[in-house]
């Protein structure tokens, strides 16, 4: 992907070159463009941490999709005044997979 240098807008492939839409910038292809990048993942902090977690209610009413552990933390959380959604945290050490209901 490249950029137009006056107007940094993504040039579009046209007959052998790239050409920006909006202004007269061409960038003429004369080798073939081969470009790796790797994009870093951003590390997201938990939702809850474990100390949060010992505050929290639990219960034996639903089962971990991923482990199948019976146990769970939850949370309720209210959304536009009337909907709720409850977060739910498998109490599995090893799984602590997150799902909403």
């Amino acid at each position: 992907m490249r950029f137009c240098i006056e107007c940094s807008t993504i040039l579009q492939y046209q007959g052998g070159t790239l050409k920006c839409p909006l202004c007269a910038y061409v960038y003429p292809i004369d080798k073939q463009i081969v470009t790796i990048e790797h994009i870093l993942r951003k590390v997201l902090d938990p939702i809850f941490s474990e100390d949060d977690m010992k505050t929290m209610p639990q219960t034996s009413n639903v089962r971990c999709p991923a482990c199948l552990h019976s146990d769970a933390y939850f949370h309720e959380m209210k959304i536009l005044n009337e909907l709720s959604i409850i977060l739910y945290i498998c109490s599995n050490v090893r799984c602590r997979k997150h799902w909403k209901s």
